[in-house]
């Protein structure tokens, strides 16, 4: 297919999803404690090299399916982030985490998180 013909199945828009409709705090909470229960199961069950993929998962899937407030959005987004480190580097991020010396860059990610919560304290 061009991409004349192609491009013709997209539109404009913001969101595709209502961004509006917040989730209860209770959903939440049950996802994450039922999240932790499945990485006890694994590290008592001798499987610790599946746990940081269902931490990775978390993160994506409360992001995905959950209508979040923007603070507890941009510190998932900042998980995400530091998961994914070398991917957001290739995108031009800063570096939040350092793979290679297992580091955190303390003062880029406090001066992210609070550029945005200064940015949207007001809708908060």
């Amino acid at each position: 297919m061009d991409f004349e013909a192609f491009s013709k199945n997209f539109y404009n828009a913001k969101y595709t999803f209502n961004p509006t409709d917040k989730t209860a705090k209770e959903d939440l909470d049950n996802f994450i404690s039922e999240s932790l229960l499945k990485i006890r199961w694994y590290k008592n069950n001798r499987y610790p090299h599946i746990i940081p993929t269902i931490y990775k998962y978390i993160a994506f899937y409360i992001l995905y399916n959950y209508g979040l407030n923007p603070a507890i959005k941009a510190l998932l987004h900042t998980l995400v982030e530091i998961q994914n480190q070398e991917y957001f580097n290739d995108l031009g991020y800063a570096e939040l985490y350092n793979t290679d010396e297992e580091t955190f860059s303390k003062k880029v990610i406090i001066k992210k998180n609070t550029r945005y919560y200064r940015a949207t304290s007001s809708t908060i």
